[in-house]
């Protein structure tokens, strides 16, 4: 159970735990300031949570001649492949192209050469398995021999790159939050925000329903600065915002063994649109769609009908062989992300190009900013940019700043490619490779601390009912060591049983069984955590 921290004072309060929010909070605490982060639900739970998983090197941006854009998302691509080596991996993606001028192998192969040039450096520092390679161009012969269930579109052949790819995205924003928490920042999830008490124009006291300790407290800060998206706390915020739904899909079947970029032409309704599937463990991830946003809304908006159908028609045009509908789909990945335009009834909302930042004029108080941002790889550059604004603007002091090569959670290795060869043998004998390999994915050299707690009680070494690799351990440590208060917590965004589809019953009720005694649950608690974890997935994969 969390200690009390009612009317602690902090230099900085940040509101929201998705991937900016835990981003500031790591960044901040690495640089000395005491911090509170505050939640309402659980880290990653809204818009965070709907990723394609593809940490984007930039080469987008070559398209419009952003070179600055596409050396930061570089570089940012290659400090979460260096920091977090477990998490994120390369991941080899292709772009068919075509007998247009601008789409030929020459022109496209050209700009992706010149790509290469400009990211030079971007394997320094890095372990060879993490390395990014060089681009490749395909002729059409071996295109197709890659992707023989694409519908022929008069590709010519096709160019390959690398990007990377997060094995598990809600660990990656945990991972910032925790490394954060190690640090001394105060990490406090199912903590709602209720009101902000404002006094000479600065915000002075933050009132908090806390969930888990069942009260209300208080906290103060220096320096407030809201990461919520949507749900800001600051005067009329759905006056001064504009957002679009994304939506991406897990599909239950494997429509591709490498990642693809593929266009969806322009119709009477829509813009051309560039869809992107991504293998991933058994599945493709396929993404993203945008769709107008109702800003009177105060939850994230599921795809309605008629735009899952339209979804599924897209993805059958391009791969009409897999007739994939509704059955297959696994899970759906939905967000709210800041947009440029009103959304409108004959085109996608177009998505802002970079992250901004409100400051006091904006938000209606000197101490209180609001930050957005739509990209996952560069949430730490927003972070950065945050801080140096508050310092610029005398709202935060110099401190001096921690060690720059202090270990992230779960990345306590010198050398992430001996640490995995080292754990393949050393946990060979407990259990078997699936399982080790899950295990060292998901929690890097945490994977120490479960298979202590397997050797101390034989039985945690056996596997959850109705799965094969995951071991009761691993389920005792996650409520033990990762701030779990709910059964979607566990399932869903702490073990990954639940990231690609609705877990066994089996699971389901061993780990309700877990929590309820852990908390002391009623049986009408644990039945409101199993509800609250089957609405999580599609209304057709809870009928399985």
């Amino acid at each position: 159970m969390r200690e009390d921290y009612n009317n602690k004072k902090y230099d900085l309060a940040i509101i929201g735990g998705g991937s900016h929010g835990c981003a500031l909070a790591m960044e901040a605490s690495r640089m000395g300031y005491s911090v509170v982060l505050l939640e309402k639900e659980d880290f990653s739970s809204g818009t965070s949570a709907n990723s394609l998983k593809v940490i984007h090197g930039g080469i987008r941006y070559l398209q419009t001649l952003s070179i600055k854009r596409l050396l930061y998302s570089s570089r940012e691509r290659s400090r979460l492949l260096k920091d977090f080596p477990h998490l994120v991996e390369p991941l080899r993606c292709f772009m068919p192209t075509q007998r247009k001028l601008t789409k030929s192998k020459s022109i496209v192969g050209f700009a992706f050469k010149i790509y290469d040039f400009l990211t030079a450096n971007r394997n320094r520092g890095l372990c060879p398995s993490r390395e990014i390679e060089n681009t490749t161009i395909y002729s059409r012969n071996r295109f197709f021999s890659l992707f023989s269930n694409l519908k022929d579109c008069d590709y010519t052949g096709g160019v390959s790159w690398f990007d990377a790819q997060v094995y598990n995205t809600e660990r990656l924003v945990l991972s910032y939050a925790l490394s954060a928490k190690e640090l001394g920042a105060e990490i406090l999830n199912h903590c709602a925000v209720e009101t902000l008490d404002k006094e000479n124009n600065r915000i002075t006291e933050i009132h908090i329903a806390d969930k888990i300790l069942k009260r209300k407290t208080t906290v103060k800060a220096d320096v407030v600065i809201d990461t919520t998206g949507p749900w800001a706390y600051f005067d009329k915020p759905r006056s001064a915002l504009k957002f679009a739904k994304a939506v991406n899909f897990i599909i239950d079947k494997k429509l591709v063994e490498h990642a693809i970029g593929l266009t969806i032409p322009k119709t009477e309704t829509r813009d051309t649109r560039l869809l992107f599937y991504t293998p991933w463990r058994d599945r493709t991830l396929v993404g993203t769609w945008y769709f107008p946003y109702s800003a009177e809304a105060d939850q994230l908006a599921e795809p309605n009908a008629q735009e899952v159908d339209e979804i599924l028609a897209d993805i059958n045009n391009q791969f009409p062989q897999a007739e994939i509908g509704r059955q297959h789909i696994s899970l759906i990945h939905k967000g709210l992300l800041p947009a440029e335009n009103e959304s409108m009834t004959n085109a996608e909302p177009s998505l802002i190009a970079e992250s901004y930042l409100l400051d006091g004029e904006k938000t209606g108080a000197a101490n209180l900013l609001a930050m957005q941002g739509t990209k996952f790889t560069t949430a730490r550059v927003s972070a950065e940019r945050c801080l140096e604004h508050c310092l610029k603007n005398g709202l935060l002091q110099h401190r001096d700043k921690l060690e720059e090569n202090l270990p992230f959670y779960g990345c306590e290795f010198t050398q992430y490619d001996d640490f995995l060869r080292q754990s393949e043998v050393e946990y060979a004998g407990l259990w078997d490779a699936p399982t080790r390999h899950r295990l060292l994915r998901n929690y890097g050299t945490n994977i120490n601390k479960i298979s202590r707690i397997a050797y101390e009680d034989g039985g945690l070494a056996e596997m959850v009912p109705g799965t094969n690799d995951v071991p009761k351990a691993e389920i005792k440590y996650l409520v033990d060591s990762e701030l779990v208060y709910s059964l979607s917590d566990l399932l869903f965004r702490r073990c990954d049983v639940g990231s690609v589809g609705l877990p066994n019953g089996e699971t389901i009720a061993y780990g309700a069984d877990v929590l309820a005694q852990r908390f002391a649950w009623s049986e009408q608690e644990r039945l409101q955590n199993i509800n609250a974890l089957m609405e999580l997935y599609p209304i057709w994969a809870r009928k399985q």
